[in-house]
């Protein structure tokens, strides 16, 4: 899962205040479907005790979501960014945290969530590619916040 879509739902479309039974359910959710890499974990900060929300790393931890680190080879991420084009903490497109989640989930079958927009029109710069183009060219599954609650039959 990318750090997107987790922030992207706690902080702006469903915050816990207001979805406070969507979170119930995705304590027994996330465990069982959601996977998070160490690097991508390391995206999402600890807040103050001021944020009305409440800290997003505390309440995964206590799921309990426990990062994992990622297996993937860095010559593989290496032979990648040659294609790609990705650069480091890239705000324009792909990082190389990007890649690595893209390519874990290559690796392992998995279906990666992001809330990062489509691109219909490829950009002709591959390093203004996103996560959603990059998994398309390497055959990953991807989907967005409400396709993966769909996907889980979560429903409040």
């Amino acid at each position: 899962m990318d750090s997107s879509a987790l922030l992207h739902a706690w902080q702006e479309g469903y915050p816990p205040d207001v979805f406070p039974a969507l979170y119930e359910k995705l304590k027994g959710v996330f465990p069982k479907y959601a996977l998070v890499l160490k690097e991508i974990f390391s995206e999402i900060k600890s807040t103050d005790e001021s944020n009305k929300f409440g800290d997003l790393r505390t309440w995964l931890r206590k799921i309990p979501l426990n990062p994992v680190s990622s297996d993937v080879e860095s010559q593989k991420i290496v032979d990648l960014s040659k294609s790609f084009k990705f650069k480091e903490n890239s705000r324009e497109g792909l990082s190389r945290k990007d890649m690595s989640l893209v390519v874990y989930a290559q690796k392992h079958g998995f279906t990666v969530v992001t809330q990062e927009s489509p691109q219909v029109t490829p950009p002709k710069d591959r390093s203004r590619y996103r996560i959603p183009r990059v998994c398309e060219k390497l055959n990953v599954k991807c989907m967005n916040w409400v396709e993966f609650l769909r996907a889980c039959q979560v429903v409040v």
